[in-house]
């Protein structure tokens, strides 16, 4: 099955983000290594984008990745990785300072977030400071997220009872 990116489907995944220049805010999902784009924000301090999940889903991440967005440079070099459960208030997983992991055409490196963080709903990525041109334009084309999903148990479409093993409670090892 080909890979399509889950920002395109609006009742998937939704990014929003500071002004993006290059590209569409979504290409920031693509993860398809033969689909490489060019794509980055505004020249702005703070530039950011932020991943939410639909609504009942939450992730208790471990690692995210990034792939820079572009064929050469402008890569990050100082940011921060948060996370929410409500979008509101907001939990900082990791911080990046003079950071030189992505190096190179669409470089793509993976990190370890180093401290426990509760499940959220919300992702969050934040320039701190320049980038390798010392620019303040985020660069990025690829953003992916690791851990634990966890299911809110509410009534309704989200209720994992309601998906799996429905109408097997009858069936014994002879049917």
């Amino acid at each position: 099955r080909e890979w399509v990116n889950p920002a395109t489907d609006s009742s998937a995944v939704r990014v929003t983000g500071s002004s993006w220049t290059k590209g569409k805010l979504q290409d920031v999902l693509c993860v398809d290594p033969d689909k490489r784009v060019d794509s980055w924000s505004a020249s702005v301090e703070g530039a950011w984008f932020q991943v939410e999940l639909p609504e009942g889903i939450q992730l208790q991440p471990t690692h995210y990745c990034l792939r820079h967005g572009y064929s050469s440079g402008a890569h990050l070099r100082n940011w921060k990785f948060l996370v929410s459960a409500d979008g509101e208030s907001w939990t900082q997983a990791s911080t990046h300072t003079a950071d030189e992991s992505l190096k190179g055409p669409y470089a793509v490196r993976t990190w370890q977030i180093p401290v426990h963080v509760e499940a959220a709903r919300f992702f969050k990525v934040v320039t701190t400071g320049g980038n390798s041109i010392n620019g303040t334009q985020l660069v990025c084309g690829g953003f992916e997220l690791y851990g634990q999903v966890i299911r809110q148990q509410n009534e309704g479409i989200l209720n994992p009872s309601h998906w799996f093993f429905k109408g097997v409670e009858g069936m014994t090892s002879n049917n």
